[in-house]
């Protein structure tokens, strides 16, 4: 992972996947920088209507908040946002969030 993030500014960093890719995220996550001047997004494909302990799981693995994206939610620096399952998760240009649920 970069080291010095001024150089190139990151605003907002998204990590989309599937399912099999949760097992790159847990081991990133705990190597993540204390101070995150950027908030992010993960996005990962699964079974339709599967209990949801992904939040959970994910934030066993950092330090920072976890939490499930939820509709006008404003974006924060450190926070690690996961799209709700069955829901596509747009970003809106004030940098809140809107749930769009077709297809």
């Amino acid at each position: 992972m970069a080291k010095d993030l001024t150089k190139n500014p990151v605003k907002l960093l998204v990590i989309g996947g599937s399912a099999g890719s949760l097992e790159v995220i847990i081991k990133v996550f705990p190597d993540l920088p204390d101070t995150l001047p950027f908030a992010i997004i993960t996005v990962l494909c699964r079974k339709q209507n599967t209990d949801d302990v992904l939040v959970d799981l994910l934030a066993a693995k950092t330090r920072h908040p976890v939490i499930e994206a939820n509709e006008k939610d404003t974006l924060k620096m450190g926070t690690i946002y996961k799209a709700p399952a069955n829901y596509h998760l747009l970003i809106e240009s004030d940098r809140t969030l809107s749930l769009d649920y077709s297809e």
